[in-house]
């Protein structure tokens, strides 16, 4: 394990989050035992769950006892289940593989976002690694019966893999950041000391060159070796998607140069030979099935020996050689041809699953180094038949609700306590408080209770134009009629009007 704890990671990624909230988190692993993950190299394998419970005494209710009463009992939160591998190459140095194998939630709503900080502490602790993680959406993994939780929010295929490949992208850059400062510091140090002067310098350079005129037949002179440190890189594959633009696309994301779209294996190796075995994966499963049937034919073609004994030997050299066909065609799938398989399987074929590997690089430790802290070397590690005892257990509880949820974290809890495990590490957050009504906002996380108050757009004065008051002629307050002046007003002429316009004008004799 790199020399940076798990602990220490957590604090740093969960205290930040809001005050009055308590965490803790229990974690156990497995003792080493061999294992096969390659072919032809030497392994071992160690089990790590880690599960997270919550106390959130910092939301305002309206008066609710028993939701008071829910918000100081602790509650699972998530959990995560790991695969940790450790092999030994050629050079004696260790390369450490992880499986990321199971990832869950239990929908409590108060505590939305802590999985994603809970993997990235992880990660940062067991790097510098390989992380492999099979990503297909389900309704639940770790918390049984948590599908039926009404609160509980189950991504989609895409959302999923959109959500992975964030968080991995996150742990690539940090991970990226961490070398070159480290690059830089040893370049620096390297300049300062060779660029001495003065009468000091001069005395050290002729005191360096003395001792090495002087050792140079019992010791040897120590030289300075540059390390070669392999860039961060990820990879993504969607066994059903081939072209890395539709790949891209399907999770909604833009090409990033810490990413390939791809696998990280000669698409012409032996699939059996180069790809790692893990326990619960898809990849491991497909080749399990190939050689479960080369077993069968082998054993089939032997019992068809023993009965065609009496038969044409020419005959029977022709079937046995079809047999070997057979069999040789499948020891010989190339990775290519594996992936086309792949991506018609039950696991991959009917859903939009994705294959992350990502390579966080750093200086690797030799198989005889171990780690200085304390609180690794104080971590205990239980048999494969306990941590079997304990996951059964674990499987067992119902996580259907908020009620069951208490009720099974307090038997865990318990369990926990008789297995004479570790005591949980316990960390308090110390962030901002908000105020929140748990009855009428949907969680705490609500930006509703940040925001500012609705500003309103108000004329001047001077831009106001009134309406011009009409005249009321009535004076009774009934109404403003709009009157006409005398002289605009001209009658419709009739019959008698000629008449006595008639009448008016002089006669002539």
């Amino acid at each position: 394990m790199s020399y940076d704890t798990l602990s220490q990671h957590l604090e740093q990624l969960l205290m930040p989050l809001e005050n009055g909230t308590q965490f803790h988190i229990y974690n156990v692993r497995t003792k080493s035992a061999p294992s096969k993950l390659f072919q032809d190299k030497r392994t071992t394998l160690q089990h790590h769950l880690i599960l997270v419970t919550g106390i959130n005494t910092n939301t305002v209710t309206k008066n609710y006892e028993q939701q008071d009463q829910q918000k100081q009992q602790p509650k699972f939160i998530c959990g995560i289940e790991t695969d940790e591998y450790e092999t030994i190459d050629s050079n004696g140095e260790l390369e450490k593989t992880v499986y990321i194998g199971k990832v869950d939630t239990t929908g409590t709503p108060e505590f939305n976002g802590v999985v994603g900080r809970v993997i990235e502490a992880y990660i940062k602790s067991v790097s510098p690694c390989t992380i492999h993680v099979f990503a297909r959406s389900q309704r639940q993994y770790l918390f049984h019966q948590s599908s039926r939780n009404k609160d509980k929010r189950v991504l989609s295929d895409r959302n999923l893999l959109r959500w992975w490949y964030k968080v991995l992208t996150r742990c690539l850059e940090e991970q990226e950041q961490k070398e070159e400062k480290q690059q830089t510091a040893s370049t620096n140090t390297t300049t300062t000391t060779e660029n001495k002067a003065g009468i000091i310098g001069s005395w050290w350079k002729w005191l360096k060159s003395s001792s090495n005129e002087t050792n140079k037949f019992t010791a040897p002179a120590t030289t300075t070796t540059t390390t070669n440190v392999k860039k961060q890189t990820g990879w993504l594959s969607i066994p059903s998607v081939d072209d890395e633009q539709s790949g891209w696309y399907e999770i909604g994301q833009k090409p990033n140069s810490l990413w390939k779209y791809g696998y990280p294996y000669d698409p012409n190796a032996k699939a059996a030979q180069v790809l790692p075995r893990f326990e619960d994966d898809a990849k491991s499963r497909l080749l399990r099935t190939f050689m479960k049937d080369d077993v069968k034919r082998n054993q089939e073609a032997d019992d068809s020996e023993g009965e065609e004994e009496g038969d044409d030997h020419d005959d029977e050299d022709e079937d046995n050689s079809e047999d070997d066909e057979d069999i040789d065609d499948s020891e010989q799938m190339t990775v290519k041809e594996f992936w086309a398989t792949l991506g018609v399987t039950e696991e991959c074929g009917h859903h939009l699953a994705g294959f992350f590997v990502v390579q966080l690089c750093g200086n690797n430790r030799a198989k005889d180094d171990k780690p200085m802290d304390k609180e690794i070397l104080q971590h205990k590690e239980i048999e494969r038949d306990e941590y079997t005892v304990l996951w059964n257990y674990f499987m067992e509880l119902s996580f259907e609700d908020v009620n069951h949820n208490i009720e099974s974290t307090n038997k865990f809890i318990s369990k926990w306590k008789s297995m004479d495990l570790d005591e949980p590490l316990v960390i308090d957050t110390n962030g901002p408080t908000r105020s929140i009504i748990t009855d009428t906002l949907p969680s705490p996380s609500s930006a509703a209770s940040f925001s500012a108050p609705k500003q309103v757009n108000v004329l001047s004065i001077s831009s106001i134009k009134r309406r011009v008051t009409p005249i009321n002629v009535n004076g009774n307050g009934n109404g403003n009629v709009n009157v006409l002046s005398s002289n605009l007003i001209r009658r419709k002429r009739t019959d008698n009007d000629d008449a006595t316009e008639q009448s008016k004008k002089p006669r002539i004799s």
